[in-house]
């Protein structure tokens, strides 16, 4: 306690602890209505749980938690930055201390221990860039016109774009750094760095972050703006450009160690160049995404249990697409609860003969099904404050998906994984990153259920093969690099189908709508809606690639070596990319060759006997030529209905 010098009395001072040089402490205020304590919580949710420190509990029901980070950082103190009832002590703050006492109550440890260092997270969330001492400013003029014209064109032709993920944030500060240079102001310079510069950004900025940042590139730079402009570019740079040769010499500063490097061009052994990985080619590729583009009530759950079914077993036939590796496979659907997944997976199963041994790959489980509608899966949430952030389930996620071995991760649908609008480019560029990181650093191929817009004009057809049909804001089709559309077929398909009026409604269409991996030349394929009957005794719908051919008539009978060839057909089918149907005369003859090569034969005879065969299929509606060296076959793979007798 304290006491006076003479006398001995007691003095009621109290004891205040200097925050900074990397002390400080977050103060948690919960009186008044506030809400720090759940403010806090909310944080910790976002960006990680906050070690256990030293924390003191204040008279007014709060907490001083006190946390160390490097002394370098610099913690500006800040009032409800973080969020309602969260402040920040930090360099040039304090707090009251332990033992001290306000109004009869006084300041306790609760937590006595040491005072733990910071978590990089939450230094990165408290720290900013370090006031630097100005240089005096030269008198020169702001915005005159040739200086807009210079720093104008700079945006135009060199500026580097920010892009995020790729330290975005740096780049903006440098490019507002380097407009600043040529004599313009603030205000003009967001100007213009909104009309030649910002639109090209990946995402764009918000033009009130956009300000911000300018704002900061002013505050805290270390010459005056204009330094670079054309009044002052013949001033006497020889200490600086000395200076610069010294860095270079530094260690660790040269050059040739610093990023961004530039990296010769290498044409060398393209051979040993990986090659990509497959799962199911021109559709699902490790690491990369890939999005479903659906209005409702074209059955995508269908699909994407087809799909999986698919993918878990290693037979093609379900989806009807090439499986290029058997793995396992998750999905989480946030639109039906588990057991209407589980109908539905039992009718699929049930229609494609698929037992519970074949769900097992290597004796363990191949296929995870999960629903979110008791406990939804959000990958990116609000925060205080309204800030969008990815949420501590992305890092859980990469974890179960390393952990159970999982090489295919489709969700369902994307709008009820996040909590960003939709219609806003940087939230939307946000989430499809997020789901990428997933992919990337999971490695595996993550398929994206999504919804599309309103057609054009209502019509089926208004988004059929276009990843510009996507729901909400237009940067989100950028981050994909593959994608299918699903539609129902319209009237117009059904004519030239040969598909009576009341059944087109059971047919959906996937037909591509990005190909940044794959040649834009895939045909669309068709899938069939059925109802199955399940052991529970309730009809569930199902689906499976279409049989057009059988719903006229059955295929007819051939002999032993139009089989042989029609097999080949389907053997050269299955080794294309998916959704293509179509197969060209020398990719059949190439499959069928070894088959029909006999000893002592030649090729033009075996080339003519193939030939002969084929025009046979041809006669006998079994295959028809779409187009030039284009075949594409009637009737579903298997063998022809068994004649029954009278």
């Amino acid at each position: 306690m304290w006491t006076e010098a003479l006398s001995d009395e007691p003095i009621d001072y109290n004891i205040g602890i200097a925050t900074g040089n990397g002390l400080f402490v977050i103060d948690v205020d919960d009186k008044g209505g506030k809400s720090g304590s759940r403010s806090l919580r909310n944080l910790e949710q976002s960006i990680g749980a906050l070690p256990v420190t030293l924390t003191a509990g204040t008279p007014s029901g709060g907490w001083h938690i006190y946390l160390r980070a490097d002394p370098k950082a610099w913690i500006p103190n800040s009032v409800g930055k973080l969020g309602e009832g969260l402040d920040i002590r930090g360099d040039g703050g304090y707090v009251v201390a332990p033992g001290s006492v306000i109004d009869d109550r006084s300041y306790t440890i609760e937590v006595d221990v040491d005072v733990a260092d910071s978590f990089e997270e939450w230094t990165d969330l408290v720290s900013a860039p370090r006031p630097a001492e100005r240089i005096a400013a030269p008198t020169i003029d702001l915005d005159l016109p040739e200086a807009v014209t210079a720093a104008t064109k700079w945006l135009q032709r060199h500026a580097e774009l920010a892009i995020e993920g790729a330290g975005g944030d740096a780049t903006t500060i440098r490019v507002a750094n380097r407009v600043l240079d040529h004599g313009i102001s603030v205000d003009q310079g967001l100007d213009l760095m909104l009309d030649h510069w910002n639109d090209r950004c990946s995402p764009p900025w918000d033009a009130d972050e956009l300000r911000r940042k300018v704002e900061n590139a002013e505050r805290y730079r270390q010459s005056p703006v204009g330094a670079g402009s054309a009044e002052l570019e013949f001033d006497d740079v020889s200490d600086e450009v000395g200076k610069a040769d010294t860095l270079a010499q530094t260690e660790g500063h040269s050059p040739a160690n610093e990023f961004p490097r530039a990296t010769p061009a290498d044409l060398s052994n393209p051979q040993e160049i990986s090659k990509r990985h497959w799962i199911v080619e021109g559709l699902l590729f490790s690491t990369f995404l890939t999005g479903v583009i659906a209005p409702g009530g074209t059955g995508k759950t269908n699909f994407a249990l087809a799909l999986l079914l698919s993918i878990v077993t290693g037979r093609s036939e379900i989806s009807g697409v090439p499986i290029k590796e058997r793995t396992r496979a998750w999905y989480w659907n946030q639109e039906d609860d588990k057991d209407e997944l589980r109908r539905r997976l039992a009718a699929t199963a049930q229609l494609h003969r698929v037992a519970a041994d074949d769900l097992l790959l290597d004796g363990t489980p191949a296929l995870f099904l999960d629903s979110g509608v008791d406990q939804p899966l959000v990958l990116v949430s609000r925060g205080p404050g309204g800030k969008l952030a990815p949420t501590l389930a992305v890092d859980a996620v990469i974890q179960r998906i390393r952990i159970n071995q999982i090489g295919v991760w489709i969700i369902d649908p994307l709008v009820e994984f996040h909590e960003a609008d939709e219609n806003n480019n940087p939230e939307m560029a946000l989430v499809w990153r997020t789901v990428r990181r997933v992919a990337v650093e999971a490695n595996c191929a993550v398929m994206v259920v999504a919804h599309t817009r309103k057609p054009l004009g209502a019509s089926a057809e208004g988004h059929t093969g276009d990843v510009n049909s996507l729901r909400g804001a237009g940067a989100q089709g950028g981050v994909m690099r593959l994608a299918v559309t699903l539609s129902t077929m319209t009237a117009k398909e059904a004519a030239a189908l040969k598909v009576p009026a009341g059944q087109k409604g059971r047919f959906v269409k996937v037909e591509g709508a990005k190909h940044n991996l794959t040649a834009k030349d895939a045909a669309p394929v068709w899938f069939e809606n059925v109802g199955v009957v399940i052991a529970n005794g309730e009809e569930v719908g199902a689906m499976r690639p279409a049989q057009f051919g059988l719903i006229a008539k059955a295929r007819p009978p051939l002999g032993d070596r139009a089989e042989a060839l029609l097999a080949a057909f389907w053997s050269a089918l299955r080794k294309k990319r998916a959704f293509e149907t179509y197969l060209s005369t020398e990719e059949w003859e190439a499959e069928a060759w070894p088959i029909w090569a006999e000893a002592g034969s030649s090729a033009s005879k075996v080339r003519e006997n193939i030939r002969k065969c084929r025009s046979s299929l041809e006669e006998k509606g079994v295959v028809k030529k779409e187009k030039r060296n284009q075949w594409v076959a009637i009737y579903p793979e298997g063998p022809e209905e068994p004649e029954v007798e009278s």
